[in-house]
């Protein structure tokens, strides 16, 4: 079993029984369900796309035919096309799990590091807030303290700050009342407040 024989992006996300399945493919079907992946399910772009121009997976008749059998053999008179053969269709449902998977990562990872980076940036930009709130700029002194002078604002630009500050404060305090509707301590005091 060899990861040498698949694309470098299908090599990010395979595992072993998805090299497995690959492997039992011929060149051109691994390729193509490495630009399927990306395509459809990445890109979110119609397969039809895929058949056509100078570099199509393969012809559409090729991907989509029904095979014959022959009577007297049992054998195929003309081999199905790929989206009936079971190991290509095998193959490219494990590739698109994994690639959706690998992707449903990636993007949860990105969006916890801007909540991260918003969480850092919070108290500089709540400070920045009250300042446009309350019409004053810190201005550093050269023996190293701080004085407030006051600057105009226009009255917009004022009232959207104190909008935004007056939400947060209410949002915070609630974020740190106890939830009276679910918690345990909640149904203890409101047992022991009813009479009786």
């Amino acid at each position: 079993m060899s990861f040498a024989k698949v694309s470098d992006r299908i090599a990010s996300y395979a595992t072993y029984e998805l090299v497995e399945q690959l492997l039992a493919l011929s060149p051109q079907q691994r390729a193509a369900i490495d630009r399927i992946v990306q395509h459809c399910y990445i890109d979110n772009r119609p397969l039809a796309e895929l058949f056509r121009g100078d570099d199509k997976i393969c012809g559409e008749s090729n991907y989509y035919r029904r095979g014959v059998i022959d009577e007297a053999t049992g054998g195929w008179k003309l081999r199905p096309g790929w989206a009936h053969d079971k190991a290509f269709t095998d193959a490219l449902e494990t590739a698109v799990r994994l690639a959706l998977a690998v992707r449903t990562k990636e993007e949860m990872a990105a969006l916890q590091t801007a909540r991260r980076r918003a969480r850092l940036a919070s108290g500089k930009i709540i400070e920045q807030l009250v300042d446009i709130a309350t019409q004053t700029t810190p201005q550093p002194l050269p023996d190293g303290r701080v004085k407030t002078l006051n600057r105009m604002t226009e009255d917009k630009d004022s009232i959207a700050a104190s909008k935004v500050l007056l939400d947060y404060a209410g949002a915070a305090g609630d974020r740190e009342q106890v939830d009276t509707t679910t918690s345990d301590e909640a149904d203890w005091w409101k047992a022991a407040s009813e009479p009786s």
